[in-house]
Parts: structure tokens; C-alpha cells; sequence
């Protein structure tokens, strides 16, 4: 195959793979503004596949699962939600516990949904939400292959860089970030550190229910047991590459996606020599690798993971 060819085919395939990262890292990205340390994206996204591939199963519309996905995901981040805030759970326990929940659920339910007997090819979802080229822009040199030639995920995962604007530079993000920094002095000069978190827990389920919807609707058209593959701890890894930051955090997922593309392209192109067992695991070898070298350049938002309750 020609290499120029063959490039453009692998940045196109990474855009597409990261896209799912990206959306759950910059949910978490929110919440960790905000002083919450959510570990339960994985549980959120497992519940959020299982429900859009139930959906898109029964009613063959991938939309309405995309939409009722979405919306298990809200609800699932709801209970992170009480559990931390209004009851007390330390968030760190709160979050494994949902992540365990989903993990548990999930392989009761798909059984429950396909029957207990076990069959070599599960049920898969005919109507899925497909790559949708834009009009002249998807015939330009190049550019026009790797952005332009994308599925309406991929070019909704841009908009999300304007996050970038809203945290840094709106009162809003002002807010968000004292509340992250000191909630008890964010309280003191009068903003709401419960709405707001509220707020942004909502924002997380609804990114993370899309993150997992687009698993079984759009990248595969099925179900199977953690599907997710550690996508919602990668996320966590993401934003701590990224420093905080939604720009940085895009690069990051980014070069995840590639290297999963090359892997995949690795064992495409048979490479004998290489384990195919070590090529799967390589995407997470290097995110450990950067992690570790880069992960303590960046300071997390003070109030992280610390519990807040209001004195007065």
C-alpha cells in the first residue's frame, strides 16, 4: 500500500477510536474542575452501551438509543451524585462502587435480554449511526479524508474544544474553578457549590452516556461484556496528561487513538514477529509510560476528591 495512503488511513482511524476517550475525559475534566473525583466513568459507560445497544436492538433507531443512553448515563452520575454529596461516601469509594455496579449489571442484563444460553454470534444492532462524509470538503486533498470523511461523532468532538473557552475564560469556569480550588470560600462569596457540582455531574453522565452509546451504535454494532475495555480509567489518564486542560487533553486522547489505529494496522499488514497479544496492550503500555513521565508536571485543583458540606 502506498505510505501516504496508508497514513491518511491511520490518522483518520485515530480521530475516529479517540473519539469515545475524548468525550469521557472531558466529562471528567468538569467534574475534576469542580473538585469531584469520579472513578465510576466506566461503570457509566458500560451502562450507557448496554442501554443504547437494548434500544437500538429493539427499535432498530440508533438516535432513540443514542438519546436514552445519554440519558442512563445522567441518571447513573445522579446516584455518583447522592451518594457523595448527600450521603457522604467518600467519592473515590463511591465511583468504584458505580464502576463495579455497571460491570455487574450489565452482565446480568445482557443475558437476561439474549437468554442464558451461550452463543457464538450475540445479537447485534442493524441500524447503526455510520460516517457521514460533508459535502465538497470530504474531497479535498488529504485533509479532506481525515477530517471531513468522519462520523457526525468525530466532528461533534471539535465543539468540545470550546470548553477550552468556557472554563478559562467565562464566569462560569471562574466559578467552577474556585469551587475546585477552596468550595468553602467559593460558598463564602456566594456561589452555589452544590448547583454547580450538580451541574456538572449532569454534564459528565450526559458526555459519558454518549462515550458509551457510541460503542454499540456506532464503532461496533453489539454488545459484550466490558466492551468498554478500561476506556473510563484511560479517561481519567487523559486528563492528567492533559493537565486540566481540554486542549491538551484532545492531543493526548489523540495519540491513544493512534497508537490503538497502528496496532490495529500492525496485525492488519501481519506482522509475524510482533505478539498480537503485545500489540493490543501496546496503547496502554504507552499511556503508563507517559503517565509516569509526565504525569507530575501538572497540578490537580486543590479540593479534589475532598469532601464539602456546608456549615451554615
Amino acid at each position: 500500500m502506498d505510505i501516504g495512503l496508508l497514513v491518511t488511513y491511520l490518522l483518520r482511524d485515530a480521530l475516529w477510536l479517540m473519539t469515545p476517550l475524548f468525550y469521557a475525559a472531558i466529562g471528567e475534566f468538569i467534574v475534576e474542575k469542580a473538585g469531584v473525583l469520579n472513578l465510576g466513568i466506566e461503570g457509566m459507560m458500560l451502562i450507557s452501551a448496554f442501554v443504547a445497544f437494548a434500544i437500538g436492538f429493539l427499535f432498530e433507531n440508533p438516535y432513540i438509543a443514542l438519546l436514552i443512553g445519554c440519558l442512563a448515563g445522567i441518571l447513573v452520575n445522579l446516584l455518583f451524585y447522592i451518594l457523595f454529596q448527600l450521603i457522604g461516601v467518600d467519592q473515590s469509594l463511591a465511583g468504584l462502587s458505580i464502576t463495579i455496579f455497571g460491570s455487574g449489571v450489565t452482565f446480568f442484563a445482557f443475558r437476561a435480554m439474549i437468554g442464558y444460553s451461550t452463543s457464538a454470534s450475540p445479537p447485534v444492532v442493524k441500524n447503526i449511526i455510520s460516517d457521514l462524509p460533508l459535502p465538497i470538503l470530504s474531497r479535498l486533498p488529504i485533509l479532506g479524508s481525515i477530517l471531513f470523511d468522519q462520523n457526525p461523532f468525530v466532528y461533534l468532538s471539535f465543539l468540545l474544544l470550546f470548553l477550552f473557552y468556557v472554563v478559562e475564560k467565562s464566569d462560569v469556569g471562574l466559578k467552577i474553578r474556585t469551587i475546585g480550588e477552596d468550595p468553602s470560600i467559593a460558598d463564602f462569596i456566594g456561589i452555589d457549590v452544590y448547583k454547580f457540582r450538580l451541574i456538572c455531574v449532569i454534564v459528565q453522565g450526559f458526555l459519558s452516556g454518549v462515550a458509551g452509546s457510541m460503542l454499540t451504535i456506532s464503532i461496533y454494532n453489539t454488545f459484550l461484556d466490558n466492551i468498554t475495555a478500561g476506556l473510563g480509567f484511560i479517561a481519567i489518564t487523559m486528563v492528567i496528561l492533559g493537565g486540566w486542560n481540554p486542549i491538551r487533553i484532545f492531543y493526548s486522547s489523540f495519540l491513544f487513538g493512534l497508537i490503538y489505529a497502528l496496532q490495529f494496522r500492525v496485525q492488519m499488514y501481519g506482522a509475524s514477529w510482533l505478539p498480537y497479544q503485545f500489540a493490543l496492550s501496546l496503547p496502554y503500555i504507552v499511556t503508563i509510560i507517559l503517565l509516569a513521565v509526565f504525569g507530575r508536571k501538572y497540578r490537580p485543583p486543590t479540593s479534589l476528591g475532598k469532601p464539602y458540606k456546608r456549615i451554615r
